[in-house]
């Protein structure tokens, strides 16, 4: 396993929500294989998470930002199977439970997957779909108007200190918000781990091991792993793992792609310093009571109770927000989040 630090155009970093890594690979994979089908998560037209297929480079770029919901995947692994019986390339990208069940798909379809590469987030833990579209039906009651967008780690123009995981969520009505207090509950809810799937808290995948040619994940640890600054750290940086023989020639093709334009950042990164900070590769903790507790509230007294009790929908969150903005504003809140490690 190669691991590589990667930060792409500050374009293309805007557009995502760590270093741009996916565009990367996606640019250097359709170089080398020429017309490719990609897999990836992205929002339909009423804000459900789903799978979608894209044959076009520039549509690749509605797969880019994290999204803190189950994805839907109605449908995909037989027309991935299908784009690889016809020769095409092919990108698919998902959690690293989405890829071993791809890849035990085609298995049993006896596929050839020589064309096919396979990219894993470092994933901590999905929240349901259903949670998801509860959080929405109640904002948008709040306002009253249709969601149209939302963004789990907005950036803007990348000149503003903003919150870590950032938000934004606009409406129908023309409302548009920032890192307000309602608009950021539902990544308040994501926060206290209560929300995943039960397989999620006995994670098989959360290590070093992979299932797929490349895993990408944020790269938070890059200061103390590679021991120096980098430019505008606030825009983010990727970590890249090559995990096969064919994702480390991707990375190859991407580390000639960064020699060759400066604006790109790739450096190869020192394992054995890696496995010292970064502790795991996406475990939740382990589950416990206060799981089956929030759900059984969940299930008993319905979203807003939990919203209230678990993501701080009351008076001592209001203030808790209102002091992280002050904080905000004095330019502090990047150190003391990295000081308390959150």
């Amino acid at each position: 396993m190669k691991v590589f630090a990667y930060k792409n155009t500050i374009k293309d970093t805007l557009r995502s929500s760590s270093g741009g890594a996916f565009l990367g690979v996606v640019s250097a994979f359709w170089n080398s294989m020429g017309g490719t089908a990609v897999y990836g998560s992205a929002f339909d037209k009423d804000l459900k998470v789903a799978h979608r297929r894209v044959t076009e480079l520039q549509d690749c770029y509605i797969f880019c930002g994290s999204k803190y919901v189950e994805s839907s995947l109605k449908g995909i692994y037989p027309d991935v199977a299908n784009d690889l019986d016809n020769g095409m390339s092919v990108i698919f990208t998902g959690t690293p439970c989405q890829v071993n069940a791809l890849n035990f798909f085609l298995s049993r379809k006896q596929c050839n997957i020589e064309r096919l590469l396979t990219i894993d987030v470092i994933c901590h833990g999905t929240p349901s779909a259903q949670l998801w579209e509860d959080y929405k039906n109640w904002l948008e009651s709040k306002y009253h108007s249709r969601l149209i967008d939302y963004s789990f780690r907005y950036k803007g123009d990348g000149k503003k200190q903003r919150m870590k995981y950032p938000v934004r969520a606009c409406f129908e009505n023309g409302e548009i918000l920032e890192d307000t207090f309602l608009s950021r509950l539902y990544i308040e809810l994501f926060f206290t781990e209560l929300t995943y799937r039960d397989s999620c808290y006995s994670c098989k995948f959360s290590s070093s091991i992979r299932c797929s040619d490349i895993t990408l994940a944020d790269f938070w640890e890059y200061k103390p792993v590679m021991g120096k600054s980098i430019d505008r750290p606030e825009l983010g940086m990727s970590m890249i793992l090559a995990n096969t023989e064919k994702g480390e020639c991707i990375v190859d093709a991407m580390c000639r792609d960064a020699q060759a334009n400066q604006d790109i950042y790739m450096e190869q990164v020192n394992n054995n310093r890696l496995l010292e900070v970064k502790k795991n590769f996406g475990a939740a903790q382990i589950k416990d009571e206060s799981v089956k507790i929030f759900r059984d509230e969940y299930n008993s007294f319905g979203f807003e109770y939990i919203l209230n009790k678990y993501a701080g929908n009351n008076l001592k969150g209001r203030l808790k927000h209102i002091l992280k903005k002050a904080v905000l504003k004095t330019g502090l809140l990047p150190m003391v989040s990295e000081l308390r490690g959150h």
